[in-house]
This record gives C-alpha cells, structure tokens and sequence, in this order.
C-alpha cells in the first residue's frame, strides 16, 4: 500500500502546477478510493472544457474531479 501511496504523491506534485492552472480547478489532494486506495482528488468550482484533460488514471493512481465549494484557510 505504501508504494501506492508514494506513486499517488508523486503523480501530483509532477501534475499539480500545470492542473491548479485550469479553469475551475479549486484544490487538488490525495485521498482513497473505497478499498482505501490512494487516489488524486481534484475538487472543481464548475465544469469547463479544459478539465477534460484530465486524464482518469495516471500511472495507475485514479484521478477524480469532485465538484464542490472552495476551500478556505482560517
């Protein structure tokens, strides 16, 4: 499991700049799948045709697009 996790990590620090760069991305993490496989989790303000870019594996590790609210420090 560990070498998932190490994959997943390394999957988004290659990506995360280039994604961050997208119309509508909000954040972008690491979480699990229901078995408790790391996945990339890209949370999105709105749908817009860049985000098909996407792709929804990379190296093995899925990449979802969860829509959802922006996230805010405090």
């Amino acid at each position: 499991m560990q070498e998932l996790l190490d994959e997943a990590r390394a999957v988004k620090a290659k990506y995360e700049a280039h994604w961050r760069e997208l119309p509508g991305v909000s954040s972008i993490g690491i979480g699990q799948d229901e078995s408790g496989h790391p996945v990339i989790v890209i949370r999105i303000l709105e749908e817009s045709p860049a985000l098909k870019q996407i792709p929804e594996q990379i190296n093995g590790v899925p990449v979802l697009l969860e829509k959802g609210s922006p996230v805010v420090a405090q």
